[in-house]
């Protein structure tokens, strides 16, 4: 009987959310999300930009280079949430600590899609009425685009290269209370420049800030 009146009580209160965020004011905070982890950027020369050393235009004479960009990143970015399932982020990330002299800066635009009813914190208020959500589990995925900056060094120099990059992400945030929640996330992304193409893996760990909750405007 106790189960069976939790999740009556939690139907409940969610059908009373529908129904007040219908006539009411709502308040869904923005959130600044901040990371460290693991990039590692895969990457490989294309063939038709390479040159032969005795100036001719063959490219049989010089094979592609390739190797891996691997270092820690700090990523920091801004979440905006236009209702509770959805949201918009752009991010910037840069090594502060490298396994390899390689470096793979990126910055990003992209969406996330939170799973289940709730996704988002959230402050509904009507006359004589206030409900504050604050789920403790939030799962979502989502896919991204951006520009990446690699700069690597092959036998005989040091090179740099700007690429496009298109792929998705996908993560958990858990709640500690209304401001702050532990956050982690796997991306992938495919990457390509007009030196070289690369396949870029993001693990990334952190803490989350939600902007302005419970209504302190």
């Amino acid at each position: 009987m106790t189960f069976k009146k939790q999740i009556l009580t939690k139907l409940t209160l969610f059908n009373i959310f529908l129904l007040a965020s219908a006539h009411a004011s709502s308040s869904i905070p923005s959130q600044l999300n901040f990371h460290i982890g693991s990039i590692s950027a895969t990457y490989a020369e294309n063939q038709d930009t390479l040159k032969a050393s005795d100036g001719t235009t063959s490219t049989t004479a010089k094979a592609p280079y390739s190797g891996t960009a691997s270092s820690m990143p700090f990523a920091i970015s801004y979440e905006y949430f236009p209702g509770l399932s959805k949201s918009y982020f752009g991010r910037v990330s840069g090594p502060v600590m490298g396994s390899t002299p390689d470096r793979y800066y990126s910055a990003s635009l992209g969406m996330n899609f939170y799973f289940g009813q709730i996704g988002s914190q959230a402050v509904i208020k009507d006359s004589g009425f206030e409900m504050k959500v604050l789920p403790k589990f939030r799962y979502y995925a989502g896919p991204a685009i951006g520009i990446g900056y690699l700069v690597y060094n092959t036998k005989s120099a040091t090179k740099n290269d700007m690429l496009f990059e298109i792929g998705a992400q996908g993560g958990v945030l858990y709640s500690l209370n209304p401001k702050w929640a532990l956050s982690a996330e796997l991306g992938g992304a495919r990457a390509i420049g007009s030196l070289t193409s690369a396949t870029v893996i993001k693990i990334l760990i952190g803490t989350s800030y939600s902007l302005d909750i419970w209504g302190t405007k």
